[in-house]
């Protein structure tokens, strides 16, 4: 607030109104519905301003003129806005009038605003792209969770296929639980994280053993499902079952941080803003499923990470983070991936090569796969040409080895290196395993076509 009280005297300069908006953007809002006889010197303060600066101060103007109908002050800086005297600002004269017709003051406050709502369902009624799992009138709840256990770690555009496959081979809950764990397995390849298709499977377990095969409505009994965990819960719940509640996924962190001015928010924080500013009302429960998938439609396709399309947010008036969106978040500290080694043996059969199952715990969790050489094993044989494989915080080097069969233990399978190529087929394999099996082909049909020329 000391920071709030040097802009409003008379003698703050642009150095004073910079460092309040640089480090708290969230100051705009709290501007915008304050008192201060002093905040019109706002207007000098801009024109001397960097362009930045400028444009954020003009907005703090705008928002004035549509609450408190400061109209000499708007007037003077949507005309200095059309000399260039600020750059970036998306408002003129007209528009400051028209915001000042539209909103109302203390509309910026946390408390659930009913059009704001209204507007984000309607955008969302005009904007939703179309899936699959989001068929009108009443959902099947199952279809429903399937999708969010794809959507943890998947784009939607690839989504799409998996899930028509998946719920094409698994309809039911039942179905899923009673299928061979390699089926399973087999359905998610190419998506990685296994454990999201294992975890699946014992959730239509439990759905079986607990609740009758069906999806609970409740929030609590959801969470307590396998592999569900609050957000999924709370999707599900939402996008099933219209109950009105917030999920906060990454498009959702991003909206919830922007609109409430959050630098480093946790996801309680921001399921609270939003619930707080969207839910909390007597709203028909058709459209309680919308808020979420909304909030989530609207991270994706207009509050992107970079050169967010703030003109067509319907969130814009509320937003207390609008004069900077990307400021929120803040950045994160960037993780630097680890390197590992790994060592796979080919060993080879005519025009077969050797797989071992892998454990169900661990990466790549009961998938087919070359066997692995363990850390300070000396396989021997003769080594390949290795290559780097990126996987969740890791590169991996890979150095594969050729090796003779009698060198490896345990159980094998021996699948033709096409068919682990192509995925396995009955034998499903991760997608380090694939690229493998492609290098051995493209090695062993180049040296074919050697030796049928040497010949």
């Amino acid at each position: 607030m000391r920071a709030l009280a040097t802009i409003d005297q008379p003698r703050a300069g642009p150095q004073d109104a910079a460092q309040l908006l640089l480090v708290d953007p969230a100051a705009l809002g709290r501007l915008a519905t304050g008192a201060g006889e002093g905040i019109p010197h706002l207007s000098a303060l801009a024109r001397s301003s960097q362009p930045r600066q400028a444009d954020a101060l003009l907005r703090v103007g705008v928002d004035l003129v549509a609450r408190r109908g400061a109209d000499r002050w708007g007037r003077g800086l949507a005309s200095d806005e059309h000399r260039g005297l600020v750059s970036g600002g998306r408002y003129g004269a007209s528009e400051c009038h028209a915001r000042r017709r539209r909103y109302h003051p203390g509309e910026h406050s946390r408390r659930y605003t009913g059009p704001v709502r209204q507007a984000l369902l309607d955008w969302f009624d005009v904007n939703a792209r179309s899936f699959p799992w989001r068929t009108p009138g009443p959902r099947d709840a199952y279809a429903v969770l399937v999708a969010e256990a794809l959507l943890q770690q998947t784009q939607a555009a690839r989504a799409v296929p998996a899930f028509e496959r998946f719920v094409a081979r698994f309809p039911t809950p039942q179905s899923l639980a009673e299928a061979p764990s390699s089926d399973v397995l087999a359905q998610w390849q190419g998506l990685g994280y296994y454990q999201r298709a294992l975890r699946l499977r014992a959730c239509a377990s439990a759905l079986l053993q607990r609740h009758g095969g069906a999806v609970p409505t409740d929030v609590a009994a959801l969470e307590a499902l396998p592999g569900i965990g609050r957000y999924g819960a709370r999707a599900i719940a939402a996008q099933a079952f219209g109950r009105d509640v917030v999920a906060v996924d990454a498009n959702v962190r991003r909206v919830g941080a922007r609109v409430l001015a959050l630098e480093a928010p946790d996801d309680l924080a921001i399921e609270r803003g939003l619930e707080a500013l969207l839910c909390r009302a007597a709203a028909p429960r058709e459209r309680g499923v919308s808020v979420t998938e909304a909030l989530i439609e609207l991270g994706a396709t207009v509050c992107t990470p970079r050169a967010p399309a703030c003109s067509r947010c319907p969130l814009l008036p509320t937003c207390a983070g609008r004069g900077a969106p990307e400021s929120f978040p803040g950045r994160r500290e960037v993780r630097t991936r680890r390197r590992e080694v790994m060592r796979p043996l080919v060993a080879r059969r005519g025009a077969c090569v050797a797989l071992r199952r892998r454990p169900r715990s661990g990466r790549w969790p009961g998938l087919w796969g070359f066997p692995v050489a363990a850390v300070g094993e000396a396989p021997g044989g003769r080594s390949l040409a290795g290559f780097e494989h990126v996987v969740t915080h890791r590169t991996l080097e890979v150095r594969p080895r050729i090796v003779a069969a009698q060198h490896l233990s345990g159980e094998l399978a021996w699948l033709p290196v096409r068919q682990v190529a192509a995925g396995g087929g009955d034998h499903p394999v991760a997608a380090i395993d694939r690229r493998l099996a492609e290098r051995l082909l493209d090695l062993w049909s180049s040296r074919r076509e050697h030796d049928e020329a040497a010949a």
